[in-house]
């Protein structure tokens, strides 16, 4: 009976932390795709400074325009046009 409660208890323990490992490994995944967004986020800011020091300001006309799309096809279509990428889910 105590091996039989011992066993279940051992099964639990592996569930359990093979869950654990799961969600660790998601939260890693995150942490990265963070770290991506944060890259990129500074990235264009870069290029919003440059387009600015170079008084490109059609080009900013351009990122506004994109940032303001109505739709992920219009934002694809205009980072063509600006080399502005935005990513719309």
């Amino acid at each position: 009976m105590k091996s039989l409660m011992l066993k279940k208890e051992n099964q639990l323990l592996i569930v359990r932390e093979e869950m654990l490992s799961r969600n660790y490994q998601d939260l890693l995944s995150v942490i990265e795709k963070n770290r991506q967004m944060v890259h990129d986020i500074k990235h264009h800011f870069n290029v919003l400074r440059e387009y600015e020091e170079h008084q490109e300001y059609e080009k900013l006309g351009n990122i506004w325009r994109l940032l303001r799309a109505r739709s992920p096809k219009e934002a694809v279509c205009r980072g063509q046009e600006t080399g502005f990428w935005i990513f719309i889910k």
